[in-house]
């Protein structure tokens, strides 16, 4: 079996190991997760969280002897080891690899400190660097409300002997340069190849939609750039300072969209400027949504993330600097928590399998083809009571990673609507009001999409749209394009392109309304209920008497409106950004979502497109489509949990596929095929039609096959 060309690394806790011979341990290691990095063609590795805050970094003297500087109760049996004790370690893990070229790093956290919960204390993680340098870390914004890096703060002098700075640091000194030199000397003398920058290294806004000022970000376009350039800057010194390491960057787990415009760093210029080797989407849906109940950042959102930062780094590949490789895409692929109690691996296994197909799968369509991520990132290895990954869980994720990705590989078309992200779209609106709530939030408003059975699994730039997809979905654009094709507009109806509000038939009426709650209803949808509550952001009102179809209506006016093809709508946000649930108070109902997902759909059955059947409310469903090898494939996911829907409960979903787009005979008898034993019997259809039953917390991989004679 030939390697796949993808990148796998594989996470690890400090705590798994013991400082004193390492060699065995290091070989067990490598047997267990051997089946987890075979396949993998591209590069490999291991990384090690070694105490989570920086102190690992910024502790270092350049003394072999120096007592590591943990404090942590879970680390305590590394309390006396010193470095060299850690680099014999690395060196016997590196030894004891199966393959020579394995790559091993560390990662830290930007948080001043991790001391959370506040009585639990599962993270345990005090800092002498913070306590040295408190000014370094003036937010604490995030929602674990840990103090949050501001790399733009100069630091006060100290006289600390440091291996970059054996005299102290000036006043003055900002943290970039200091933090790359003191990477540059630990990665040589601890023969490092990879540091992974996580949580709060991108900026304070993480885990939830707060950044450093707040839920919007200022009008001042000064203090906006000045983050992007921190945040540009501490990349570039650590990628300077040691030029043969790679350098990953973490996503925030919330909107990518919002990571520009409320955490104020553009993703687009941190990749161009090139100090950036990888960006790994943190994709934990079970995590957030089964044990933590923030379905905000559960499974069908980190699908979401994930395509508009394939759209992002794209766009910032191509302004990359001509010395510097491609940033590379990886998805993360969760098992259980070193620290936290949650464990998906067992608890969720079948929407964890849906995670590894869907995000293997989430494309970027181009003219070149659809490009899917480049590498995954397997996260943990260890769980908190000790363990390490099972035989049979080892092979559960590597099993079903090998079959996703030999299949993403090998991928020819996506189908269902594309999201189409513009990111000048984003830019023209800072500059028009960087502080207004404008429904740009792309990703959020697919994902809620998602929910409701329609199958958006790519991304597009503007003008790139692949012509066998069936629609497109928009979010505030700067242009959309005058075609017959299913078109959906999530926008505030004041800041659509000039031409779209007549070409679907609203008019503005009166003035900007503010953020609130407000009644409203679902206009020809007698399944959904007849008055409900919806929470809009601030908006702008309009009438809709030229629409083709009012399909949701309320007493701040239509939401979802229709002409020919096209539908625009105002979306529901957030009642509070910074909370990280998703009560129903956030957004009152989600039956506004259900109307839009709907009505696109409706247009495309129209159009004789791919589409499935409407879903009740109470009972979402996802689905997805692609081709790949020359097969197409199905994939059909029962994933929601909370007010949203009850996955403890079967599914059951029609879809109808589209004959002359998929190149199908019309007159051949089809099937849907299961991929294993766990996806049950075949799916008979009725023409191209198929009802789809998917059981408790699981999901179908099936494939289209002609019924045996």
């Amino acid at each position: 079996m030939s390697s796949l060309p993808v990148d796998r690394f594989v996470e690890i806790g400090l705590e798994w190991f013991h400082p004193t011979d390492p060699g065995p341990q290091a070989e067990v290691l490598h047997t267990r997760l051997a089946p987890l990095w075979s396949s993998a063609g591209g590069r490999h590795g291991l990384v090690i969280n070694a105490g989570w805050v920086v102190d690992i970094i910024t502790e270092w003297s350049g003394d072999p002897a120096q007592p590591l500087p943990f404090r942590s109760r879970r680390l305590a049996h590394w309390h006396d080891a010193t470095y060299a004790d850690l680099q014999a370690l690395i060196a016997a893990l590196r030894a004891r690899a199966p393959r020579p070229d394995v790559a091993i790093g560390i990662m830290v956290v930007g948080w001043g400190n991790f001391v959370w919960p506040p009585d639990t204390r599962i993270y345990d993680f005090d800092s002498h660097w913070y306590d040295r340098h408190p000014e370094l870390y003036p937010h604490a914004r995030s929602m674990v409300g840990m103090p949050d890096l501001d790399p733009r703060v100069p630091l006060l002098a100290d006289d600390h002997r440091y291996a970059a700075f054996p005299d102290g640091i000036e006043a003055g000194t900002l943290f970039p340069a200091f933090l790359g030199a003191q990477w540059g000397e630990l990665a040589g003398s601890l023969d490092l190849d990879v540091i992974h920058l996580r949580d709060a290294c991108f900026g304070p806004m993480v885990y939830s939609r707060i950044g450093p000022t707040g839920t919007s970000a200022p009008d001042d376009l000064e203090e906006i750039r000045s983050w992007t350039t921190a945040v540009s800057s501490l990349f570039r010194a650590v990628k300077d300072a040691a030029p043969d390491a790679l350098v990953f960057g973490y996503s925030s787990a919330i909107s990518a969209v919002a990571e520009r415009r409320v955490g104020l760093v553009d993703l687009e210029q941190v990749v161009a400027d090139g100090g950036i080797d990888v960006w790994i989407d943190q994709s934990w849906g079970g995590a957030w949504q089964d044990w933590w109940d923030h379905h905000w950042k559960g499974w069908t959102f980190q699908v979401a993330n994930l395509l508009v930062h394939a759209a992002i780094l794209a766009a910032g590949n191509r302004r990359r600097r001509p010395d510097a490789a491609p940033c590379v895409h990886y998805n993360l692929i969760e098992t259980w928590d070193s620290w936290e109690p949650w464990d998906t691996l067992h608890r969720t296994p079948g929407k964890l399998r849906w995670g590894i197909w869907a995000l293997s799968h989430a494309a970027l369509l181009t003219d070149d083809g659809p490009q899917v991520v480049g590498g995954s990132y397997i996260s943990w290895a260890n769980y908190r009571d000790g363990r390490l990954m099972s035989e049979q869980d080892v092979a559960f994720v590597a099993g079903h990673l090998d079959a996703a990705q030999r299949s993403a590989t090998a991928l020819e078309a996506v189908h269902g609507p594309t999201a189409v992200f513009d990111g000048d779209a984003l830019e023209l609106l800072e500059q028009r009001s960087a502080s207004g709530n404008h429904s740009e939030w792309l990703d959020d408003q697919v994902a809620m999409l998602m929910k409701f059975a329609l199958p958006v699994l790519s991304v597009a730039a503007p003008g790139t749209v692949d012509d066998r997809v069936d629609g497109t979905v928009h979010a505030a654009p700067r242009r959309v394009a005058d075609t017959d094709a299913p078109t959906l507009v999530a926008a505030r109806a004041d800041v659509l392109p000039d031409g779209f509000a007549a070409r679907v038939g609203i008019v503005a009426d009166g003035p900007r309304r503010a953020a609130d709650f407000v009644d409203g209803h679902a206009v020809g949808h007698p399944d959904l209920p007849d008055a409900e509550v919806v929470h809009l952001p601030e908006h702008q009102p309009v009438t809709a008497d030229a629409a083709d179809e009012l399909a949701y209506d309320s007493a701040a006016g239509p939401l979802v409106v229709r002409a020919g093809a096209t539908t625009w709508w105002q979306p529901p946000d957030w009642s509070a950004p910074p909370q990280p649930l998703l009560p129903r108070s956030q957004l009152g109902t989600a039956a506004v979502h259900a109307v839009a997902a709907r009505t696109l759909a409706r247009q495309v059955a129209a159009a004789g497109g791919n589409h499935a059947d409407p879903v009740a409310l109470h009972e979402p469903v996802t689905w997805h489509l692609w081709r790949s090898a020359g097969t197409v494939h199905v994939l059909v996911g029962n994933l929601e949990s909370g007010w949203l829907g009850d996955a403890r409960h079967p599914r059951r979903v029609r879809i109808v596929l589209d004959a002359e787009g998929l190149g199908l005979d019309p007159d051949t008898a089809y099937q849907l095929s299961p991929a294993t034993p766990d996806d049950g019997d075949p799916v008979p259809g009725a023409g191209l039609a198929f009802v789809v039953d998917v059981p408790p917390e699981g999901c179908r991989m099936l494939h289209l096959a002609e019924v045996p004679a």
